[in-house]
């Protein structure tokens, strides 16, 4: 299969499936404190709708 080949297919197959889930949720991830042994973090999700 030529390279070209392969991305065309990849960028098609990408393309049906952001139209089909629309809806993408993500974290974030925010350090607040790190020294030492002693971590802390907060996590946060969004969706992002389209």
């Amino acid at each position: 299969m030529k390279p070209t080949m392969f991305f065309s297919l990849a960028m098609i197959i990408l393309g049906v499936g952001a139209l089909v889930f629309k809806d993408m949720i993500y974290t974030n991830r925010k350090k607040i404190i790190d020294t030492g042994p002693i971590k802390a973090g907060t996590d946060t999700q969004k969706t992002k709708t389209g």
